[in-house]
Protein backbone atom coordinates (compact mmCIF):
# COMPACT_ATOMS: atom_id res chain seq x y z
CA UNK A 1 0.00 0.00 0.00
CA UNK A 2 1.36 3.37 -1.00
CA UNK A 3 2.26 5.70 1.84
CA UNK A 4 -0.12 8.65 2.27
CA UNK A 5 1.68 11.96 1.70
CA UNK A 6 2.12 14.07 4.77
CA UNK A 7 0.49 17.50 4.93
CA UNK A 8 3.77 19.36 4.63
CA UNK A 9 4.33 17.79 1.18
CA UNK A 10 1.93 20.34 -0.26
CA UNK A 11 1.90 24.13 -0.05
CA UNK A 12 -0.65 26.06 2.02
CA UNK A 13 -2.68 28.58 -0.01
CA UNK A 14 -4.52 31.68 1.17
CA UNK A 15 -7.19 33.48 -0.89
CA UNK A 16 -6.92 37.21 -0.26
CA UNK A 17 -9.58 39.87 -0.71
CA UNK A 18 -10.01 40.93 -4.37
CA UNK A 19 -9.70 44.50 -5.56
CA UNK A 20 -12.32 46.14 -7.82
CA UNK A 21 -12.06 49.56 -9.50
CA UNK A 22 -14.89 51.55 -11.13
CA UNK A 23 -16.71 48.52 -12.55
CA UNK A 24 -13.85 48.07 -15.01
CA UNK A 25 -11.78 45.18 -13.69
CA UNK A 26 -11.41 42.88 -10.72
CA UNK A 27 -8.01 41.79 -9.40
CA UNK A 28 -7.96 38.40 -7.72
CA UNK A 29 -5.28 37.89 -5.07
CA UNK A 30 -3.66 34.84 -3.53
CA UNK A 31 -0.67 33.95 -1.41
CA UNK A 32 1.51 30.91 -0.71
CA UNK A 33 1.74 31.05 3.06
CA UNK A 34 3.90 27.92 3.34
CA UNK A 35 5.94 26.16 0.69
CA UNK A 36 5.66 22.39 0.30
CA UNK A 37 8.30 19.87 -0.65
CA UNK A 38 7.12 19.51 -4.23
CA UNK A 39 7.65 22.25 -6.76
CA UNK A 40 4.73 24.51 -7.66
CA UNK A 41 4.36 24.68 -11.43
CA UNK A 42 1.39 27.07 -11.65
CA UNK A 43 -1.10 29.01 -9.57
CA UNK A 44 -4.47 30.51 -10.31
CA UNK A 45 -8.05 31.18 -9.25
CA UNK A 46 -11.40 29.50 -9.59
CA UNK A 47 -14.69 31.34 -9.06
CA UNK A 48 -18.33 30.30 -9.00
CA UNK A 49 -21.44 32.36 -9.59
CA UNK A 50 -23.19 31.03 -6.53
CA UNK A 51 -26.81 31.57 -7.54
CA UNK A 52 -26.39 29.72 -10.80
CA UNK A 53 -23.56 27.27 -10.20
CA UNK A 54 -21.46 28.63 -13.04
CA UNK A 55 -17.72 27.89 -12.71
CA UNK A 56 -14.79 29.73 -14.31
CA UNK A 57 -11.07 29.71 -13.70
CA UNK A 58 -7.82 31.45 -14.59
CA UNK A 59 -4.35 29.88 -14.46
CA UNK A 60 -1.09 31.80 -14.06
CA UNK A 61 1.65 29.70 -15.66
CA UNK A 62 4.61 31.70 -14.45
CA UNK A 63 4.65 31.19 -10.70
CA UNK A 64 6.13 34.00 -8.62
CA UNK A 65 6.80 33.07 -4.98
CA UNK A 66 4.55 34.31 -2.23
CA UNK A 67 1.76 36.62 -3.44
CA UNK A 68 0.21 36.36 -6.90
CA UNK A 69 -2.73 38.04 -8.66
CA UNK A 70 -4.69 38.16 -11.89
CA UNK A 71 -6.66 41.14 -13.26
CA UNK A 72 -9.80 40.24 -15.16
CA UNK A 73 -12.03 42.52 -17.27
CA UNK A 74 -14.83 40.03 -18.00
CA UNK A 75 -16.80 37.11 -16.49
CA UNK A 76 -17.83 38.99 -13.34
CA UNK A 77 -21.36 40.35 -13.74
CA UNK A 78 -22.70 43.23 -11.67
CA UNK A 79 -24.87 42.39 -8.67
CA UNK A 80 -24.20 38.64 -8.63
CA UNK A 81 -22.64 36.71 -5.75
CA UNK A 82 -19.36 34.88 -6.37
CA UNK A 83 -17.19 32.55 -4.33
CA UNK A 84 -13.46 32.75 -5.13
CA UNK A 85 -10.58 30.42 -4.24
CA UNK A 86 -6.90 30.65 -5.06
CA UNK A 87 -5.11 27.42 -5.96
CA UNK A 88 -1.67 26.00 -6.75
CA UNK A 89 -0.74 23.02 -8.89
CA UNK A 90 1.96 20.81 -7.42
CA UNK A 91 2.91 17.22 -8.26
CA UNK A 92 -0.11 16.99 -10.60
CA UNK A 93 -2.47 17.92 -7.79
CA UNK A 94 -4.50 21.08 -7.25
CA UNK A 95 -4.35 22.53 -3.74
CA UNK A 96 -7.03 25.11 -2.92
CA UNK A 97 -7.08 27.97 -0.46
CA UNK A 98 -9.94 29.32 1.61
CA UNK A 99 -13.14 30.57 -0.02
CA UNK A 100 -14.02 34.27 -0.20
CA UNK A 101 -17.49 35.53 -1.12
CA UNK A 102 -18.19 38.84 -2.88
CA UNK A 103 -21.01 40.65 -4.65
CA UNK A 104 -19.48 41.83 -7.90
CA UNK A 105 -19.45 45.44 -9.08
CA UNK A 106 -19.14 44.17 -12.66
CA UNK A 107 -16.38 44.40 -15.25
CA UNK A 108 -16.20 46.42 -18.45
CA UNK A 109 -16.64 43.41 -20.77
CA UNK A 110 -19.55 42.00 -18.82
CA UNK A 111 -22.94 42.89 -20.26
CA UNK A 112 -25.17 41.23 -17.64
CA UNK A 113 -26.45 42.84 -14.43
CA UNK A 114 -28.64 41.56 -11.63
CA UNK A 115 -31.07 44.48 -11.45
CA UNK A 116 -33.36 43.02 -8.81
CA UNK A 117 -32.76 40.09 -6.48
CA UNK A 118 -35.41 37.54 -5.61
CA UNK A 119 -38.73 39.32 -5.09
CA UNK A 120 -42.04 37.69 -4.19
CA UNK A 121 -45.01 38.69 -6.34
CA UNK A 122 -48.63 37.55 -6.32
CA UNK A 123 -50.12 35.32 -8.97
CA UNK A 124 -49.19 32.09 -10.70
CA UNK A 125 -48.22 30.80 -14.12
CA UNK A 126 -45.94 32.24 -16.77
CA UNK A 127 -45.21 35.94 -17.28
CA UNK A 128 -45.13 38.27 -20.28
CA UNK A 129 -43.40 41.62 -20.71
CA UNK A 130 -43.88 44.94 -22.50
CA UNK A 131 -42.48 48.45 -22.06
CA UNK A 132 -43.25 52.03 -22.88
CA UNK A 133 -40.65 54.81 -23.05
CA UNK A 134 -40.10 54.80 -19.27
CA UNK A 135 -41.26 51.62 -17.53
CA UNK A 136 -41.34 47.88 -18.00
CA UNK A 137 -44.55 45.96 -17.36
CA UNK A 138 -44.80 42.34 -16.19
CA UNK A 139 -48.04 40.50 -16.91
CA UNK A 140 -48.69 37.32 -14.94
CA UNK A 141 -50.96 34.65 -16.45
CA UNK A 142 -53.25 34.64 -13.41
CA UNK A 143 -54.18 38.28 -14.10
CA UNK A 144 -51.78 40.52 -12.16
CA UNK A 145 -49.87 43.40 -13.72
CA UNK A 146 -46.63 44.81 -12.26
CA UNK A 147 -44.55 47.84 -13.20
CA UNK A 148 -40.74 48.04 -13.08
CA UNK A 149 -38.89 51.33 -12.68
CA UNK A 150 -35.33 50.95 -14.09
CA UNK A 151 -34.08 53.97 -12.15
CA UNK A 152 -35.23 52.92 -8.68
CA UNK A 153 -35.06 49.20 -9.58
CA UNK A 154 -38.42 48.63 -7.89
CA UNK A 155 -41.06 46.17 -9.09
CA UNK A 156 -44.51 47.08 -7.77
CA UNK A 157 -48.12 45.98 -8.25
CA UNK A 158 -49.90 48.10 -10.86
CA UNK A 159 -53.30 46.68 -11.79
CA UNK A 160 -55.49 43.66 -12.55
CA UNK A 161 -56.38 42.49 -16.06
CA UNK A 162 -60.00 43.23 -17.06
CA UNK A 163 -60.12 39.89 -18.89
CA UNK A 164 -59.03 37.61 -16.03
CA UNK A 165 -56.46 34.90 -16.40
CA UNK A 166 -55.25 31.35 -15.70
CA UNK A 167 -52.41 29.04 -16.77
CA UNK A 168 -53.81 28.87 -20.31
CA UNK A 169 -53.86 32.63 -20.81
CA UNK A 170 -51.86 34.05 -23.73
CA UNK A 171 -51.31 37.79 -24.13
CA UNK A 172 -50.20 39.91 -27.08
CA UNK A 173 -49.08 43.46 -26.30
CA UNK A 174 -48.11 46.44 -28.46
CA UNK A 175 -46.74 49.89 -27.63
CA UNK A 176 -47.66 52.73 -29.98
CA UNK A 177 -47.27 56.47 -29.32
CA UNK A 178 -47.06 55.96 -25.57
CA UNK A 179 -50.19 53.80 -25.34
CA UNK A 180 -50.12 50.08 -24.55
CA UNK A 181 -52.50 47.74 -26.40
CA UNK A 182 -53.43 44.29 -25.08
CA UNK A 183 -55.36 41.30 -26.32
CA UNK A 184 -55.85 37.87 -24.83
CA UNK A 185 -57.40 34.53 -25.65
CA UNK A 186 -59.75 35.18 -22.70
CA UNK A 187 -61.55 38.00 -24.50
CA UNK A 188 -62.51 39.23 -27.98
CA UNK A 189 -61.73 42.82 -26.96
CA UNK A 190 -58.70 44.91 -27.82
CA UNK A 191 -57.76 46.92 -24.72
CA UNK A 192 -55.69 50.05 -24.26
CA UNK A 193 -53.77 50.88 -21.13
CA UNK A 194 -52.86 54.47 -20.24
CA UNK A 195 -52.76 56.61 -17.10
CA UNK A 196 -53.12 53.54 -14.90
CA UNK A 197 -56.33 52.14 -16.42
CA UNK A 198 -57.65 49.69 -19.03
CA UNK A 199 -60.26 50.65 -21.65
CA UNK A 200 -61.91 48.68 -24.41
CA UNK A 201 -60.75 50.06 -27.77
CA UNK A 202 -62.44 47.66 -30.18
CA UNK A 203 -63.77 44.16 -30.64
CA UNK A 204 -61.53 41.79 -32.58
CA UNK A 205 -63.06 40.09 -35.66
CA UNK A 206 -61.16 36.84 -35.15
CA UNK A 207 -60.75 34.12 -32.57
CA UNK A 208 -57.46 34.43 -30.66
CA UNK A 209 -57.18 30.67 -30.13
CA UNK A 210 -56.46 29.48 -26.60
CA UNK A 211 -54.09 26.85 -27.92
CA UNK A 212 -53.11 28.54 -31.14
CA UNK A 213 -49.82 29.88 -32.42
CA UNK A 214 -47.86 32.84 -31.16
CA UNK A 215 -49.31 36.24 -32.18
CA UNK A 216 -46.90 39.14 -32.65
CA UNK A 217 -48.07 42.71 -32.12
CA UNK A 218 -46.65 45.37 -34.44
CA UNK A 219 -47.36 49.08 -35.06
CA UNK A 220 -46.76 51.28 -38.12
CA UNK A 221 -48.35 54.41 -39.60
CA UNK A 222 -51.13 54.65 -36.98
CA UNK A 223 -52.12 51.04 -37.49
CA UNK A 224 -51.50 48.04 -35.28
CA UNK A 225 -50.92 44.59 -36.69
CA UNK A 226 -51.64 41.18 -35.18
CA UNK A 227 -49.35 38.77 -37.00
CA UNK A 228 -49.50 35.00 -36.99
CA UNK A 229 -48.29 32.28 -39.33
CA UNK A 230 -51.89 31.30 -40.22
CA UNK A 231 -54.00 34.46 -39.76
CA UNK A 232 -53.04 38.12 -39.53
CA UNK A 233 -55.02 41.36 -39.18
CA UNK A 234 -54.47 45.10 -39.25
CA UNK A 235 -56.42 47.63 -37.22
CA UNK A 236 -56.71 51.27 -38.24
CA UNK A 237 -56.70 53.30 -35.02
CA UNK A 238 -58.41 56.33 -36.59
CA UNK A 239 -61.02 54.52 -38.67
CA UNK A 240 -61.72 51.83 -36.06
CA UNK A 241 -61.48 49.30 -38.87
CA UNK A 242 -60.12 45.72 -38.90
CA UNK A 243 -58.81 44.13 -42.08
CA UNK A 244 -57.62 40.62 -42.87
CA UNK A 245 -54.13 40.75 -44.34
CA UNK A 246 -51.73 38.21 -45.84
CA UNK A 247 -50.24 35.39 -43.77
CA UNK A 248 -47.28 33.05 -44.16
CA UNK A 249 -49.21 29.74 -44.24
CA UNK A 250 -46.15 28.01 -42.90
CA UNK A 251 -45.60 25.99 -39.72
CA UNK A 252 -46.59 27.39 -36.32
CA UNK A 253 -45.20 30.80 -35.34
CA UNK A 254 -43.13 30.84 -32.15
CA UNK A 255 -41.92 34.39 -31.74
CA UNK A 256 -41.78 37.79 -33.32
CA UNK A 257 -39.93 41.08 -33.30
CA UNK A 258 -40.41 44.56 -34.79
CA UNK A 259 -37.69 46.72 -36.32
CA UNK A 260 -38.71 50.02 -37.88
CA UNK A 261 -41.68 49.56 -40.18
CA UNK A 262 -41.06 45.80 -40.59
CA UNK A 263 -41.96 42.83 -38.42
CA UNK A 264 -40.31 39.41 -38.27
CA UNK A 265 -41.83 36.04 -37.32
CA UNK A 266 -39.94 32.83 -36.45
CA UNK A 267 -41.67 29.53 -37.20
CA UNK A 268 -41.34 25.98 -35.90
CA UNK A 269 -39.43 24.91 -39.02
CA UNK A 270 -36.80 27.58 -38.08
CA UNK A 271 -37.73 29.86 -40.99
CA UNK A 272 -37.79 33.60 -40.30
CA UNK A 273 -40.17 35.77 -42.31
CA UNK A 274 -40.29 39.54 -42.76
CA UNK A 275 -43.60 41.35 -43.09
CA UNK A 276 -43.70 44.69 -44.93
CA UNK A 277 -46.91 46.49 -43.88
CA UNK A 278 -46.73 48.93 -46.78
CA UNK A 279 -46.78 46.20 -49.43
CA UNK A 280 -48.61 43.55 -47.35
CA UNK A 281 -45.95 41.05 -48.45
CA UNK A 282 -44.14 38.34 -46.47
CA UNK A 283 -40.63 37.25 -47.51
CA UNK A 284 -38.31 34.64 -46.02
CA UNK A 285 -35.09 36.28 -44.81
CA UNK A 286 -33.18 33.67 -42.80
CA UNK A 287 -33.12 30.27 -41.11
CA UNK A 288 -32.61 30.13 -37.36
CA UNK A 289 -29.40 28.20 -36.50
CA UNK A 290 -30.37 27.29 -32.93
CA UNK A 291 -32.61 24.64 -31.44
CA UNK A 292 -36.39 24.66 -31.34
CA UNK A 293 -37.88 22.43 -28.69
CA UNK A 294 -41.26 22.42 -27.01
CA UNK A 295 -44.04 24.97 -27.15
CA UNK A 296 -42.41 27.85 -25.30
CA UNK A 297 -42.13 31.20 -27.11
CA UNK A 298 -38.77 32.80 -27.81
CA UNK A 299 -37.13 35.76 -26.18
CA UNK A 300 -37.22 37.99 -29.27
CA UNK A 301 -36.39 41.68 -29.74
CA UNK A 302 -34.44 44.05 -31.97
CA UNK A 303 -31.59 46.48 -31.53
CA UNK A 304 -29.80 48.63 -34.10
CA UNK A 305 -29.89 46.56 -37.33
CA UNK A 306 -30.15 43.18 -35.63
CA UNK A 307 -33.01 40.90 -34.65
CA UNK A 308 -32.57 38.56 -31.69
CA UNK A 309 -34.06 35.14 -30.91
CA UNK A 310 -33.14 32.66 -28.22
CA UNK A 311 -33.36 31.44 -24.60
CA UNK A 312 -36.05 29.04 -25.79
CA UNK A 313 -37.05 25.74 -24.22
CA UNK A 314 -34.36 25.84 -21.55
CA UNK A 315 -31.57 26.82 -23.98
CA UNK A 316 -28.94 29.36 -22.94
CA UNK A 317 -28.08 30.61 -26.45
CA UNK A 318 -29.14 34.08 -27.60
CA UNK A 319 -28.76 34.47 -31.37
CA UNK A 320 -28.63 37.77 -33.25
CA UNK A 321 -29.04 38.20 -37.01
CA UNK A 322 -27.49 41.17 -38.79
CA UNK A 323 -29.97 42.16 -41.48
CA UNK A 324 -27.31 44.04 -43.48
CA UNK A 325 -24.43 41.55 -43.37
CA UNK A 326 -26.83 38.56 -43.19
CA UNK A 327 -24.72 36.94 -40.48
CA UNK A 328 -25.77 35.10 -37.31
CA UNK A 329 -23.90 35.62 -34.04
CA UNK A 330 -24.35 33.65 -30.82
CA UNK A 331 -24.12 34.92 -27.26
CA UNK A 332 -24.25 32.63 -24.26
CA UNK A 333 -26.57 33.48 -21.41
CA UNK A 334 -24.06 33.17 -18.53
CA UNK A 335 -26.61 31.77 -16.08
CA UNK A 336 -28.74 28.70 -15.77
CA UNK A 337 -31.56 28.54 -18.28
CA UNK A 338 -34.73 30.41 -17.34
CA UNK A 339 -37.89 28.52 -18.24
CA UNK A 340 -40.54 30.65 -19.97
CA UNK A 341 -38.85 34.00 -19.29
CA UNK A 342 -40.67 37.31 -19.54
CA UNK A 343 -38.75 40.14 -21.18
CA UNK A 344 -38.95 43.77 -22.23
CA UNK A 345 -36.51 46.33 -23.65
CA UNK A 346 -35.88 49.83 -22.34
CA UNK A 347 -33.49 51.99 -24.35
CA UNK A 348 -30.26 49.98 -24.72
CA UNK A 349 -31.08 47.28 -22.18
CA UNK A 350 -32.95 44.00 -22.40
CA UNK A 351 -34.61 42.94 -19.13
CA UNK A 352 -35.32 39.25 -18.48
CA UNK A 353 -37.43 37.81 -15.67
CA UNK A 354 -38.06 34.25 -14.60
CA UNK A 355 -41.69 33.17 -14.39
CA UNK A 356 -43.26 32.34 -11.03
CA UNK A 357 -43.96 34.25 -7.83
CA UNK A 358 -40.28 34.41 -6.84
CA UNK A 359 -38.78 36.52 -9.57
CA UNK A 360 -35.41 38.08 -10.39
CA UNK A 361 -34.73 40.72 -13.02
CA UNK A 362 -31.53 40.46 -15.07
CA UNK A 363 -30.50 43.03 -17.68
CA UNK A 364 -28.34 42.71 -20.79
CA UNK A 365 -26.55 45.84 -22.01
CA UNK A 366 -27.02 45.77 -25.79
CA UNK A 367 -24.65 48.70 -26.32
CA UNK A 368 -21.88 46.75 -24.56
CA UNK A 369 -22.64 43.24 -25.71
CA UNK A 370 -19.11 41.83 -25.68
CA UNK A 371 -20.19 38.86 -23.55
Amino acid sequence: MAEEPSLHTFPIIATLAPFEVNQETITLNGEITKEGIDKIDSVGFVWTMKEFNSDSFSIIREYIPNQFNRTIDSSFHEGFSYSIRAFARSNNRFIYGNEIEIISKGTNKSSWTLELGQTVIDGYGSSFGISDSRYGYVLVQSGEMYIFDPFTKVLSYENKFPFGGDTGTRITSIEHNGILYFMSNNSRNLYTYANGGFKIKSQMPFNYSRYGNYYHGHAHDNKIYILNSHQSYSYDLEMDEWKRISSISESSSYGGVSLGKDAFIICYDKSIWKFNPESNIWSKVATYPGKIDGLEPFVSFSYDRRIYFGLHGGETDLWSYDLVDEIWNRKRFPLKAIIEPAFFKLENKLYILNSGNKTKIISYDLANSSN
